[in-house]
C-alpha cells in the first residue's frame, strides 16, 4: 500500500499530459498538486524538485494572453502559486521511496518476530541479540534496512523498559 506521498507523487503522472495542453492548465494542475503535497508532513525529494521547477517555470504572462481565466481567477491563481512554492520549498524531504518499503516491511517483519518471542522472561540484551540473529541475513545486504531494523528494535526496547 503506498503511503499519501508517494500515492500523491505516482498518481500525478495521470494529469501530466493534461498540463501540457496549455499554459493555464499547466498552472492550475501544479498548483493543485502542489497545495495537496504540501498538506503533508514531507515529500519526496524527486517529487519536490519536480514540482518546484514546474511552479518557477510558469508564464503568466502566456496564461494571460491564453484569456482562460478571468481578472480574479488569474489573480487569485498567481497568489495560490506564491504561496504553494514557499511551503514547497520549506517542506521536509522524505526518504527515497525504496528505503519506505523496507521500512514498512522490516518493522512489520520485526514487530511480529517480538511479538512471538517470550518478552516476559527477557532481558532487554537477549531480545535485541536475538532479534539481530533472526534479521543478520535480511541486513546484509544494504545499510538502510539494518539502520531501519535497529532503529525499530531500539524503539521497541526503549517502551520495553
Amino acid at each position: 500500500m503506498y503511503r499519501g506521498r508517494e500515492a500523491l507523487a505516482r498518481n500525478f503522472y495521470d494529469y501530466d499530459m493534461l498540463a501540457k495542453k496549455s499554459e493555464t492548465d499547466k498552472a492550475i494542475i501544479f498548483v493543485i498538486f502542489s497545495e495537496i503535497a504540501v498538506s503533508h508532513v514531507k515529500i519526496l525529494h524527486s517529487f519536490k524538485d519536480y514540482l518546484e521547477k514546474n511552479l518557477t517555470e510558469l508564464d503568466f504572462k502566456i496564461i494571460q494572453q491564453e484569456n482562460k481565466l478571468t481578472p480574479q481567477q488569474y489573480s487569485d491563481l498567481a497568489s495560490r502559486k506564491e504561496r504553494v512554492l514557499q511551503k514547497l520549498i520549506n517542506m521536509s524531504l522524505d526518504y527515497f521511496p525504496r528505503a519506505c518499503w523496507y521500512y514498512d516491511e522490516l518493522v512489520e517483519g520485526v514487530q511480529k518476530f517480538i511479538n512471538n518471542f517470550k518478552l516476559e522472561n527477557e532481558n532487554t540484551d537477549s531480545i535485541v541479540t536475538t532479534v539481530l540473529q533472526r534479521f543478520d541475513r535480511d541486513c546484509e545486504n544494504t545499510k538502510v534496512k539494518n539502520s531501519l531494523s535497529i532503529q525499530h528494535l531500539l524503539k521497541i526496547c526503549i517502551t520495553k523498559d
